[in-house]
């Protein structure tokens, strides 16, 4: 066996050895095929048995998969980065992230931002208690006040026909925290029937889940699995969505088993400036 061969042999052992331990060791090839952007089942397989050379893409997305270090992947000479140091809570939500797909990850990222979200709006209440105790100067609790927390953008919904919300997290907004309560998100509407409320055609609006809202009040509605953002009328036998349009007609079901109240709208972000602003990735931590 020559070295090259040598090479790949080596580095399908490790390959093997990695998927094998992984989780409960029940990862076979085609599983983690299908979890790897760029690579398919017979590459993988092959890779394994030391038949081909993997690219440089495979590398990559290997590594980062199993959290390793593409040169101990390659050469075995730097240490595989340990999970055994990890708490075994997190290990067990680490190897749960991985073999989700790639729109329940965004739904996870989605969920661990509004707890991180409603921790700040915790941590700033108690701080701004025990400001006020003090009995400091009052800019202080000006600048306390003026904490951001980071919503999460949670998809779109139709300010026209109701249309299926979107399973995607666009993205992170940071919103004035004495402007929101615990477990408020953000939507973005899309059409133009609320432009006589001020909600234009993608501007983000924020949403305060509720089950119910007053007669009249604009909220964003599930009807028969399609989400919308009207105001709410209630009848005995019909409910009624209203456009701020006074080109569009009302949206009458009578089927009231299928509306939903998902929640009342709290206010709204002008899409222009909600993109200066908007970030991709959460960071976790408030305005200062």
């Amino acid at each position: 066996m020559n070295l090259v061969d040598s090479f790949k042999t080596a580095l399908g052992i490790r390959l093997k050895s990695l998927r094998e331990r992984f989780g409960d060791g029940k990862l076979s090839q085609a599983d983690l095929a299908k979890l790897l952007p760029n690579v398919s089942r017979a590459n993988l397989g092959r890779v394994e048995i030391g038949e081909v050379m993997p690219s440089a893409i495979f590398i990559k997305d290997v590594a980062e998969f199993f959290n390793i270090s593409a040169d101990w992947l390659l050469t075995g000479k730097e240490y595989e980065i340990s999970q055994t140091f990890l708490d075994p809570d997190l290990q067990r939500l680490i190897d749960a992230y991985n073999l989700l797909d790639k729109e329940n990850r965004q739904a996870l990222k989605a969920y661990t931002a509004l707890l991180v979200s409603h921790r700040h709006l915790d941590i700033l209440e108690e701080t701004l208690k025990q400001t006020r105790s003090l009995d400091r100067a009052p800019e202080l609790d000006v600048i306390k006040e003026e904490k951001s927390v980071y919503l999460p953008i949670l998809g779109t919904a139709a300010a026209g026909m109701p249309i299926m919300a979107d399973e995607f997290l666009e993205g992170f907004l940071p919103v004035p925290a004495k402007k929101i309560k615990k477990n408020t998100y953000i939507v973005r509407a899309q059409g133009e029937s609320m432009i006589d409320a001020g909600i234009q055609n993608g501007d983000l609006v924020m949403i305060i889940p509720q089950p119910a809202v007053e007669q009249g009040e604009i909220a964003l509605v599930k009807v028969d699995g399609d989400v919308t953002i009207k105001k709410f009328y209630w009848y005995d036998h019909e409910v009624r969505l209203r456009p701020a349009n006074k080109t569009m007609e009302d949206i009458v079901v009578t089927d009231l088993a299928k509306v939903k109240v998902l929640g009342k709208v709290a206010g709204i972000i002008p899409a222009a400036e909600a993109n200066i602003t908007m970030q991709y990735e959460f960071n976790g931590e408030e305005d200062q």
